[in-house]
């Protein structure tokens, strides 16, 4: 798609306001490795990506290359990473539920079915099942995976697949017992602080 090329280049300071961050590479020497066979779809260097939605979809490799969509994956990556690191430091342990089940894990939402050998399955819409047997184990458990809601929709704004980053624990005397085992309530505290920040 685009012209793979080999270049030696001197980074050198110019003063000249639209270079990015203020610095113009000049190539001392380029050598071209292939040719494009076909112009880009796009352009990669503009703010925006103006192409429709089904060119950017089928040239999905250039299209996410772009910063602002290399940007959405950056912040998933971040907010997983931050649920993580707080639910490990209030003592949780990480599970990973079946997501292909025998039947419906919650009431008032569809199933997407599947043929598992010949017998009925689906995918799974909740770890909801699993997280609460798991609490009888282990007092605190989280997970990060994806789940599936087979809800025929006709807006952006609803999802069939997502991932789900799900919390569970048990509580000692009531549901005002936030810290879920005996001991200070601050490390639950310092957890909702961290994932907020």
């Amino acid at each position: 798609m685009e012209k793979g090329v080999w270049a030696t280049a001197l980074p050198a300071h110019v003063g000249e306001a639209q270079a990015p961050r203020g610095v113009e590479v000049r190539a001392e020497r380029i050598r071209v490795l292939s040719e494009a066979v076909a112009p880009p779809p796009f352009e990669l260097h503009r703010p925006h990506i103006t192409a429709q939605l089904p060119t950017i979809l089928d040239h999905a490799a250039v299209g996410l290359r772009h910063p602002r969509h290399r940007a959405i994956f950056r912040l998933s990556a971040a907010a997983i990473a931050g649920f993580r690191t707080a639910l490990n430091r209030a003592c949780f342990i990480e599970v990973h539920t079946p997501k292909l089940v025998a039947s419906a894990t919650e009431s008032g939402a569809d199933v997407f079915p599947v043929d598992y050998f010949g017998r009925p399955a689906y995918l799974a819409q909740s770890p909801q099942f699993y997280k609460q047997t798991l609490v009888g184990v282990f007092e605190r458990v989280f997970e990060v995976g994806p789940v599936f809601r087979a809800e025929l929709h006709a807006t952006p704004r609803h999802l069939n697949e997502y991932v789900s980053l799900d919390a569970e624990f048990g509580f000692i005397e009531d549901h005002n017992d936030r810290d879920g085992a005996p001991g200070p309530r601050h490390r639950w505290d310092a957890g909702v602080r961290r994932v907020r920040a």
